[in-house]
């Protein structure tokens, strides 16, 4: 996929495009930096989801970037950093909840992607046909 980082986009907008190539991630900005394979303090989030990418601390180009399935997650991570000098953090969908992928770094995106689908099968309610009430 390619991931246009523009200062014009919102980080909805942008969320929205990543969201499409890997519907079981998500991406989230900070305006400070992560250790490597280390969590995002919640308090730098970028929450404003109408916020443009430019106005965002630390931004410094706009450029296209070429994200594949087969990339670590680090490398995308790290990669953003370098080339637009935004901070961000991929999440994978659990459940009804979003966890931080820092503990599965190493994983590829296609990876954390396939994990939380088999998540999603997995956390299906149960569909019993058969009704048990008193019947004549």
């Amino acid at each position: 996929m390619q991931l246009s980082i523009l200062k014009s986009a919102t980080v909805s907008e942008t969320q929205q495009a990543f969201n499409a190539a890997f519907p079981f991630l998500k991406i989230a900005f900070f305006t400070r930096a992560h250790k490597e394979h280390g969590s995002s303090n919640a308090k730098f989030m970028v929450t404003n989801l109408l916020e443009l990418l430019g106005n965002i601390s630390g931004f410094k180009a706009e450029c296209p970037l070429v994200i594949e399935p087969y990339m670590r997650t680090w490398e995308v991570e790290r990669m953003v950093a370098a080339e637009t000098g935004l901070h961000l953090q991929i999440f994978r969908k659990s459940g009804n909840i979003w966890l931080e992928t820092s503990v599965s770094d190493d994983l590829t995106l296609e990876q954390q992607n396939e994990k939380a689908l088999a998540q999603e099968i997995y956390q299906q309610p149960m569909v019993d046909p058969m009704d048990y009430r008193e019947q004549d």
